[in-house]
C-alpha cells in the first residue's frame, strides 16, 4: 500500500530548511542553562561553484552570486550550458523573503516562487507557490524550543484538500539534526514508521545558511557523513565521504548512486 503524501513531505523535510537564530548561553548556579545552538566559528568564505560529476559521464554545475555577503543568485548549468536561475531577496532585517526560480528546462516546472516567514529570527514557515495555477502547493511550519528546531508540520495540496504530515526533530549541542520521526497524519497516527538518523563529522558545512538548497544542510553546522533511514522496520543506510581545504570547509564530497559514484567539487573565495 503506497502513501505518497508522507513520502512527499518526508521528502519536504529534506528540501526544506529552517535558519536557525543563535543565542548565547548563560550560566546559573552549577548548570549551563542552553539558549541555542552553539555557533562554530566559520571561515570568511563564500561558495562560487560546485561541480556534480557521475562516473556515467554527465556534469552539471551551480554557480553563486553573491552581494553585500548574502545570495542572490544561483546560476544552474547543464553539460556546461545555462539551464535556470534563482534569485532571492531578503527583508530589512536581512531574513530570507522571497526566491524565484526561473526557466528549470529539465523539468516540467519553468517558474517557482517561494515565500518565507521569519519569527524571533528563526524561519517559522515556508511557503511553495504554484505561479501558474495560483495555487499554494506545500506550507511547512517550523516551531522551536530554546532554539532548537523540534518540530515540523509539512500541509500539501492534494487534490485540493490540505493534508498534514507532523515530524519531531532531535538535534546535538550544535543544533545539527539527529533524528526527525514521523508522528502523524491529519493528526492521527501515521499509517506507516518511519524514523532517519544522522550522524555528522566535524568540518564545516558550506551550505549552513545558504538559500539555494533549502534542506537539511541549510540549518547543520556540520556535514552529513551517515544517514539511516528505518521504515515499518527495515533499515537503508546511505553513507557520503568528504575531503577538505586545510581551513575545514569541503573540497570533494562522493557517494554512491544507481547510476555510480556522484562526486561534487567545491570552490571558494575566501576573504
Amino acid at each position: 500500500m503506497n502513501y505518497p503524501h508522507v513520502f512527499r513531505a518526508f521528502q519536504a523535510f529534506l528540501l526544506l530548511g529552517v535558519m536557525l537564530g543563535l543565542l548565547s548561553c548563560n550560566r546559573t548556579n552549577e548548570e549551563v542553562i542552553p539558549t541555542g545552538p552553539q555557533q562554530l566559528e566559520f571561515p570568511n568564505c563564500e561558495l562560487l561553484k560546485v561541480e556534480n560529476a557521475i562516473s556515467s559521464g554527465s556534469l552539471q554545475s551551480y554557480r553563486y552570486v553573491y552581494e553585500n555577503g548574502r545570495l542572490v543568485q544561483t546560476d544552474f548549468y547543464n553539460k556546461n550550458e545555462f539551464n535556470s536561475r534563482k534569485t532571492f531577496t531578503y527583508d530589512t532585517q536581512g531574513n530570507l523573503a522571497y526566491m524565484l526560480g526561473q526557466n528549470d528546462t529539465l523539468s516540467s516546472t519553468k517558474d517557482t516562487i517561494a515565500a518565507y516567514e521569519f519569527k524571533d529570527g528563526l524561519l517559522s514557515k515556508y511557503i511553495h507557490f504554484d505561479p501558474f495555477n495560483k495555487i499554494v502547493l506545500t506550507i511547512t511550519e517550523y516551531t522551536y524550543e530554546n532554539g532548537f528546531l523540534k518540530n515540523m508540520r509539512v500541509i500539501n495540496n492534494e487534490q485540493g484538500r490540505d493534508k498534514a504530515v507532523d515530524f519531531q526533530v532531535e538535534n546535538d549541542e550544535r543544533g545539527n539534526p539527529i533524528k526527525v520521526t514521523l508522528v502523524s497524519v491529519d493528526g492521527a497516527p501515521p499509517p506507516i514508521s518511519l524514523e532517519r538518523f544522522y550522524e555528522y563529522d566535524d568540518k564545516f558545512n558550506p551550505y549552513y545558511k545558504t538559500p539555494d538548497f533549502i534542506e537539511l544542510q541549510y540549518f547543520a553546522q556540520n556535514n552529513v557523513i551517515k544517514t539511516t533511514e528505518v521504515l515499518n522496520g527495515q533499515t537503508n543506510i546511505e553513507s557520503t565521504t568528504y575531503e577538505y581545504y586545510t581551513h575545514g570547509l569541503i573540497e570533494k564530497r562522493s557517494f554512491q548512486t544507481s547510476q555510480g559514484e556522484f562526486v561534487s567539487s567545491f570552490t571558494y573565495n575566501c576573504k
